[in-house]
Formats: structure tokens, sequence, C-alpha cells
């Protein structure tokens, strides 16, 4: 019997697990389990609900990455969470970023994240040797889908964008607008919740009011990260996440805009990941 080899990657929103045996694989999904954002006690809740999905398979190894894991400390409540479920197998746990990185089509370049949330990174031999962004959506995440979606209803709020914007939205959400600013205040996972919007907003991107909306938030997205590589326009530029990939053709002419080439996008890492590991 081959090795059965348990991959996740997590961002915000969701967290997308493969068991990768030797006649195959097979996947789950859960929520997003971020340590910033989400307690040790749900951690372990969700992660048991993976063990019992997969009760009658053996699990050899598990490598999870995650948002919110490029910390020690998160890093360390990960893997004793993951201990605690899969008990004393080899167990590895890693940032987001390395994630991007180790799925990414080229050994060496620079990575960026467009999810719920963003960041960015150069790296070599895959190994990262630079971070620049993130910090979260209240004091980053430039372009990601939480941010895309807070000035979205913000605009729509003031009242700035047609009516068909508005309708889309509220279609998407089951309320009202009014209701949807209300509920922002309440979310336990504002970030998630906004970072949803991307999806109508997609279907507006011919209502030139916003267009100009993504692609002003994707230009604060290179100026905050990819132009203060030293290089970065004759580098290889690899993108991961769901708003990079439904947003593509905007985010392409906006890095062009700035005399960078776009190498490759990836919706998501996983398929990268079972590459790297070998799995």
């Amino acid at each position: 019997m081959g090795r059965h080899l348990l991959i996740a990657e997590s961002g915000a929103t969701k967290t997308d697990w493969v068991l990768s045996k030797s006649d195959g694989a097979s996947s789950f999904r859960t929520q997003g389990l971020n340590p910033s954002a989400v307690s040790p006690e749900s951690i372990s809740q969700v992660i048991q609900s993976v063990a019992s999905h997969w009760s009658s398979e053996p699990i050899h190894g598990v490598h999870f990455y995650g948002a919110g894991c490029g910390t020690a400390a998160n890093r360390h409540l990960m893997t004793q969470s993951l201990s605690q479920v899969f008990g004393t197998i080899d167990i590895t746990v890693g940032s987001d970023l390395e994630a991007a990185v180790r799925s990414a089509p080229m050994d060496s370049g620079i990575a960026g994240i467009l999810g719920t949330g963003s960041h960015s990174c150069e790296f070599r031999n895959y190994e990262i040797t630079t971070a620049i962004g993130g910090h979260g959506y209240l004091l980053g995440d430039e372009g990601s889908g939480a941010d895309l979606g807070r000035h979205f209803i913000a605009a729509l709020l003031r009242n700035e964008l047609p009516d068909r914007c508005r309708l889309a939205v509220e279609s998407h959400a089951g309320m009202t607008l009014e209701q949807i600013k209300r509920q922002t205040y309440k979310e336990e996972r504002p970030n998630a919740f906004l970072g949803q919007f991307t999806k109508p907003m997609a279907k507006c991107l011919d209502v030139p009011p916003v267009k100009e909306l993504v692609v002003s938030r994707f230009r604060a997205y290179v100026e905050s990260t990819f132009v203060r590589y030293e290089g970065w326009q004759q580098k290889p530029l690899y993108l991961v996440g769901s708003v990079a990939y439904f947003f593509q053709a905007v985010l392409t002419e906006t890095i062009d805009e700035f005399g960078g080439k776009l190498t490759a996008i990836s919706k998501a890492p996983i398929d990268g990941l079972r590459r790297y590991h070998g799995a």
C-alpha cells in the first residue's frame, strides 16, 4: 500500500483538502481556518470533520498551508490542532504565501495572492526571500476580494452605481443593501462576507464606474507590492486566488500598465502543491 498524504490549502473563506493515494485522490472542502480569525475550538472541530470524512483511510502525513500561518505562534497552534486529531504522523504547517510559491510553475520569480486577502513575495528555488503586503483587510489586502467587496458595497450605498448592480448584489445575498450594511458589522468574519460580493461585481464589469473601481484597487495592489521588488518587470510573475482568476483580464491590463507581464494564474494552489509534494 502506498503512502497516503493529506494536503490542505486554507484561505479566509475556505479550505481545500486533498487525500492523495497511489490509486488516485479525493477532495473535501471546509471553512477557512485562519488561526488569527478562527478559535482553536472551531479549528479542532473542522479538523475532526475532515478525519471523520476519511475515517476508513490511513493517513501517513499532513501538509497544511494556510492564511495566518506565517507566524510561529499560529504555526504551532495549527500543528497542535492537527496532531490532536491525526496523532504522531508527519505534519508540516506553512503559510498561504508558501503555498503560492510551492504551487508555482517556475522555481523562482514573484508570487502574489489575490483571494479574500492579498499578499506577495519574491522567491528563489521555491523558498521565499522577501515578502511585501498582506496586513489584513483593515490595514492592507489591496485588490483582494474583501477590498473589492468593501469598495463595491460602499459605492452602492453612496448611490454611485446603477440599479442593476444593486439588484445583482441583493439577489446574490438574498437581502437588501441596507441589510447587507448592517450584517457587515455583525459578521464574525467580515472580510469573507465582503469578499463574496466579487461575484455580482464581476457581472457588472461592463459598467464603466465598476471597471474603474476594480482597476483602481488592482493599481493599489501593484503599487503596494510588485513595484517594490527591484527589477520586477523582468521577473516571472505568478498569481494565485479566485480574484486573480476571475478578474484576470482586468488584472493583466493593469499589470501591463506598469510594464510587468503576468506569466501564469491559478485559481487555487492545491494541484500545484500535490505536484510539489509528489502526491
